[in-house]
């Protein structure tokens, strides 16, 4: 009798009907995306035969999705986020099937899939803001710890099944069928958000949209909470998440393995990113947010950290281990981050605040320019291993200068 609260208070958010049609959604959306993200860094890596290459080819969206993503934000406040993230899905399933067709017809160069990054950083700037924003929607503020626990935990399980079917896929038959496979993904969430109501209301401001702006920024200077939150997420985002895009080059260059290897890698965080948003939905309640928060946030670094030495050893079932490690630590830490912002912002800022939380993820993209540089010059264990560090030692750092955090 005592084990069944918490497994329904785990899973409490699926109780509801629209939010179970939006995890759904976001299952193929989520699982496309890592199957994507395998597949062109496996591409780019085979066309260039550099890590800078891969690095250039994450900035273009990156860079694209940092300039558009507090404009993506306005229009999550202004317009029906449902509509909004309809429409972007289905812009973005097409520009997919586009590039599937240039790698089926073998006519293919990085410069084709550096301006297809530019275009999807683009859209995924407008999809992401309304996506992020629509969850207070969906399931209200107070259930949105939970949700966005699960909706984490989603996406870890698109982290194994992604990998392992994009390796597979490329293993078989080549690269171009995860691309189509990947429209097609996009086109049936389309279709589960039509199912939907739109919730909420769109804020249909009478001020100009450089008004709303204003009003953004001067909100965010205003709460120096959701200041610190936001910084407490960026640099971990920026110095720790772009290691997934270089897994290609540990494949090849440290451990000499294949592409099935490849899939297992990435594969491995999902196993561990489903236990950390599985604990942070149960700790969803807990009134100790701001220590889980660091807690987690300093464990991302150390495990990365751990995974570098371990790799530097040429220990493969090690590193594995460590990979999962990342993934626990990484995902529990930005899922208990996006919701704590949701959780104290005004509902009428929502979509501004998550664009600016959304160029924090496109400073990621970014970040994997000067890694893949490192990468080039160093290698990249003694690469892995910096990142890792300076990811584990800001966020000490942040425990001790902003303490009010530790009491979210």
């Amino acid at each position: 009798m005592g084990k069944h609260p918490v497994w329904t208070s785990t899973f409490a958010s699926l109780r509801n009907r629209n939010f179970r049609l939006f995890s759904i959604g976001m299952l193929f959306s989520f699982t496309a995306l890592q199957m994507q993200t395998l597949t062109v860094n496996y591409i780019v890596y085979q066309l260039a035969g550099t890590a800078k290459a891969i690095g250039y080819v994450s900035a273009a969206s990156g860079f694209s999705m940092l300039l558009f993503s507090f404009a993506g934000g306005i229009a999550a406040d202004r317009l029906p986020k449902r509509n909004l993230m309809a429409m972007s899905q289905a812009a973005i399933a097409l520009v997919t099937l586009a590039l599937g067709v240039l790698i089926a017809t073998k006519m293919v160069q990085v410069g084709h899939i550096f301006v297809f990054s530019i275009i999807f950083g683009i859209l995924s700037a407008f999809n992401m803001t309304a996506r992020q924003s629509y969850m207070a929607d969906l399931v209200g503020v107070k259930s949105m710890t939970n949700a966005q626990a699960l909706i984490a935990g989603n996406m870890s399980i698109t982290r194994i099944i992604g990998p392992a079917a994009a390796g597979l896929l490329i293993g078989l038959f080549g690269a171009s069928p995860v691309f189509f496979i990947k429209a097609t993904a996009h086109c049936l969430f389309v279709v589960l958000l039509l199912l939907i109501p739109v919730k909420g209301q769109a804020s249909l401001s009478s001020r100009s949209i450089l008004g709303d702006a204003i009003d953004g920024l001067r909100y965010l200077r205003r709460d120096r909470k959701i200041l610190d939150l936001l910084l407490l997420g960026i640099v971990p985002i920026i110095f720790g998440v772009p290691y997934i895009n270089f897994l290609p080059v540990f494949q090849k260059v440290v451990f000499h393995v294949g592409p099935s290897e490849l899939g297992l890698m990435m594969s491995i965080t999902g196993v561990g990113a489903i236990v950390g948003s599985l604990a942070m939905a149960v700790l969803s309640e807990s009134r100790k947010k701001g220590r889980i928060l660091f807690v987690t946030g300093a464990g991302f670094g150390a495990s990365l950290l751990l995974f570098a030495i371990t790799a530097g050893m040429g220990n493969f079932p090690a590193s594995l281990v460590m990979l999962a490690l990342v993934g626990a630590t990484g995902t529990a830490f930005m899922a208990l981050n996006s919701a704590l912002v949701q959780i104290i912002t005004p509902p009428e800022m929502h979509g501004r605040v998550q664009g600016v939380f959304i160029a924090a993820l496109g400073l990621t993209s970014l970040g994997g320019l000067p890694m893949g540089m490192l990468v080039d010059a160093i290698g990249p264990s003694l690469t892995m291993g910096l990142f890792g560090a300076v990811t584990m030692v800001f966020v000490i750092v942040m425990v001790l200068a902003r303490p009010s955090l530790r009491h979210l």
